[in-house]
């Protein structure tokens, strides 16, 4: 994992990637911690199999945040958040990609962690 900090927001942002290949839930980024949570500031989602791929990006188990229909091999998402307006998941929740078949999926995210008042 790198990072850098980020003076006009005074946080220090966090890169992460994984090659995922389970159907369902795949863990990308763990739950911070009570009082805490994951604020996501970019994220790349990639189709690197074949296969058309539907990826669901969840703010913890239950709740969909987008869903992405990844048609061809190559296909997928780039977003970057605009300066407050990132994604913000609930507190103490982890970030999960969530896929409807076993083929490869390369996901890159920026985030920060953030306490909650």
């Amino acid at each position: 994992m790198t990072s850098y900090k980020d003076v006009d927001r005074a946080v220090e942002i966090l890169f992460d990637t994984a090659a995922i290949s389970t159907s369902g839930d795949n863990d990308i980024i763990a739950a911070p911690g009570a009082g805490k949570r994951i604020v996501l500031s970019s994220i790349i989602v990639q189709n690197e199999s074949s296969t058309a791929t539907t990826a669901l990006l969840k703010d913890g188990a239950s709740t969909t945040f987008h869903r992405l229909l990844m048609q061809n091999q190559g296909d997928g998402l780039a977003f970057t958040f605009a300066r407050g307006r990132e994604w913000r998941l609930t507190e103490n929740t982890k970030f999960v990609v969530n896929l409807s078949g076993a083929n490869s999926v390369g996901v890159s995210i920026g985030y920060f962690v953030e306490e909650i008042a």
